[in-house]
């Protein structure tokens, strides 16, 4: 059976791929990624590939938001990008933002 890791792993190569067909997936990295200081984001696309994924590969994200009401306002109906929303769907399904409660010890 896969480790939780290897599952993320699998499902970010997903998007990825995805994200590569759609022609979304920048080759070089952009310069506002550099000075990056968690304000406005001028590209999501690149934020989710230069930002987003490697940190939640890397598990450094302190608070986990479902990233696909984020992203479902850059899809704007395009069926080209529709594969891309549902890979991040099933993204935000493998670690819910909503921290489970802790048993009662009472």
């Amino acid at each position: 059976m896969p480790s939780k890791q290897q599952i993320l792993c699998h499902q970010i190569e997903l998007i990825h791929q995805a994200m590569q067909q759609a022609g979304l997936w920048s080759a070089e990295m952009p310069a506002w990624i550099y000075a990056y200081d968690q304000g406005p984001v001028p590209d999501v696309w690149q934020w989710m590939q230069y930002i987003y994924l490697p940190m939640r590969l890397a598990g450094t994200i302190d608070h986990y938001e479902y990233l696909a009401p984020k992203i479902n306002a850059h899809i704007k109906n395009n069926p080209a990008l529709t594969p891309i929303l549902q890979l991040i769907i099933e993204l935000d399904a493998l670690t819910p933002a909503i921290p489970k409660s802790k048993p009662s010890t009472s």
